[in-house]
């Protein structure tokens, strides 16, 4: 028998700290009925009168940024200082689309050639979807639900919200700030277990999925059999590459927070140039392999991972699952079963979900440490000959994600970007394949994320 409520649980020691209510298909649905009344007045009162609220949601967000990260921490067992980052997070992206809140929807006039033009007028409206469901997944659970969310609702959709079963509890807050602020009752949540997922993707005009790509698949043919236009972000494996004049002290400090933040769960997050966010391999030249090993495993052993508490002091938290520290744990014995060298042991303590970061050397591509999707603190660190090896090798994968590329010659550098990229590989968005230009790239960057 389904159970009515899930228990959600502190990964940094497995204690409940809360729990939700497994809703059914029909309470979803009445949920769904109940959003679709008000909807039409909330796309009336226009981008200024929604602004309005988004203003008022931005401000509790920042009156209530210590709870917020509280909840957080609580129930996804990251440090307190990357919890804090979240609810000042969402306050910035709010900013953003109080700024932007009447120019994106405003209409399009567009000219046309020829004899066409003297009898017709072009026009571009744009009118949101009625009612927009969004599945967000376990990572930047306070973050995520706004990422999707906001942008829906200042364009003038109704939103219903269905967080990870693991960490829902941000989601509901979320939520909470909406309706403590007398918004408008066009936002909504639905927490349980896929079931309940199921039953957002039926009864929602338009889908928004962030997780998994075996999930994402099955969204997408759900999705297909409805008709309903969706999107899909799923995760992959963002690779690095390290050429030999790079500057490696400050190379080996950016990759090791881009490798080790949330920590290391994060599913899709362009890192616009900056950190190699959702890294798990990094490819070296030759030259300077050795000299950047030392330098990366120099950065991990002074890292303190721990149970959080109200300091900063952890530098490094949990796993939001013990599930998700055993798959990290498999995949490196199996590397290790195989010939390849742990080179790193930091401190720890061994309670909870809770895995010392590993960097791994002497890998080889075609290992399930390198083509899977790990999510944990487990790094592959790879040697190649020369630059020309180390695209090929980044670009050999099935589920590209944000990549970087470390180098002080600004020319090779631009030389490199430009570079072909194979089109075998596609984005799926909105319901069709498309493809993506990435900032960590610099070039057309094609991901297969469908």
């Amino acid at each position: 028998m389904r159970d009515l409520t899930i228990k959600v649980r502190n990964p940094a020691g497995e204690r409940v700290v809360g729990e939700v209510r497994n809703e059914t298909p029909e309470a979803v649905a009445v949920t769904a009925s109940e959003l679709r009344i008000f909807q039409p007045e909330w796309q009336a009162i226009g981008p200024k009168g929604r602004k309005t609220w988004l203003l008022k949601l931005r401000d509790w967000v920042l009156d209530n940024t210590e709870h917020i990260a509280e909840v957080v921490q609580s129930e996804s067992g990251k440090t307190r200082a990357e919890a804090l980052t979240e609810p000042i997070a969402v306050a910035d992206f709010l900013n953003y689309w109080m700024r932007n809140a009447e120019k994106f929807p405003a209409e399009r006039y567009l000219s046309q050639p020829g004899l066409v033009a003297v009898t017709s007028k072009l026009t571009t409206v744009y009118r949101p979807y009625p009612l927009v469901g969004v599945i967000t997944p376990r990572d930047f659970p306070f973050t995520m639900p706004a990422l999707e969310a906001v942008p829906a609702l200042a364009a003038g959709a109704a939103l219903l919200l269905k967080p990870s079963k693991v960490t829902p509890l941000s989601a509901v807050e979320f939520v909470h700030g909406w309706t403590q602020v007398g918004a408008p009752p066009v936002l909504a949540l639905a927490t349980g277990d896929s079931k309940t997922g199921v039953a957002v993707i039926d009864v929602v005009d338009y889908v928004q999925f962030t997780g998994a790509k075996v999930t994402g698949r099955q969204v997408a043919a759900r999705c297909a059999e409805r008709l309903t236009p969706f999107s899909l972000d799923l995760a992959g494996t963002g690779p690095a590459i390290v050429l030999a004049d790079a500057d490696l002290e400050h190379v080996a400090n950016r990759i090791t927070w881009g490798w080790l933040v949330n920590p290391a769960q994060v599913w899709n997050v362009n890192s616009r140039g900056g950190p190699s966010v959702s890294l798990e391999r990094v490819y070296v030249e030759a030259p300077v392999y050795d000299e950047f090993v030392a330098k990366l495993t120099g950065k991990l052993r002074v890292l303190w991972r721990g149970p959080h508490h109200r300091s900063s002091r952890p530098d490094v938290g949990a796993s939001a699952t013990i599930a998700r520290r055993d798959i990290v744990r498999r995949y490196v014995d199996g590397a290790v079963a195989a010939g390849d060298e742990v080179v790193t042991r930091g401190k720890q303590t061994d309670t909870g979900a809770f895995f010392e970061p590993r960097v791994l050397v002497d890998v080889e591509q075609s290992m399930s440490c390198i083509t899977g999707e790990t999510l944990g603190p487990m790094l592959q660190v790879v040697k190649v000959a020369d630059e020309a090896e180390a695209i090929r090798l980044a670009k050999d994968s099935h589920c590209g994600n944000s990549a970087t590329m470390w180098t002080s010659g600004k020319q090779r550098g631009q030389r490199m970007r430009r570079q072909p990229v194979a089109r075998k590989r596609s984005r799926h968005r909105a319901g069709r394949l498309t493809h993506k230009s990435s900032p960590a790239w610099g070039e057309e960057h094609f991901d297969e994320r469908c």
